[in-house]
């Protein structure tokens, strides 16, 4: 049985995915990485429930490596136009 506060913790963390804890995004990645049966295929042979929540979780991991790689881009555009505003 899920738990009354499952589906509030799960909104909480997509409201919150800019900020995720990297060390917990790193561990997730590494259990599906060396569970080689961990696979989109067999979660949906499992449930579809749990493969729905199998891509949602792919699809934060995804969008983390992405805000990652793009956070100093922002941070430089952000500078930039603080800079343009002054002068």
């Amino acid at each position: 049985m899920i738990s009354v506060g499952f589906f509030k913790n799960l909104q909480e963390i997509n409201n919150n995915r800019d900020n995720l804890n990297k060390k917990i995004l790193e561990a997730v990645e590494k259990f599906i990485e060396k569970n080689n049966k961990f696979t989109e295929e067999e979660v949906k042979k499992a449930s579809v429930a749990a493969h729905t929540l199998f891509v949602w979780i792919n699809a934060l991991l995804d969008y983390s490596k992405t805000v990652e790689k793009i956070e100093p881009l922002r941070k430089e555009v952000e500078a930039k136009n603080i800079e343009y505003a002054k002068a």
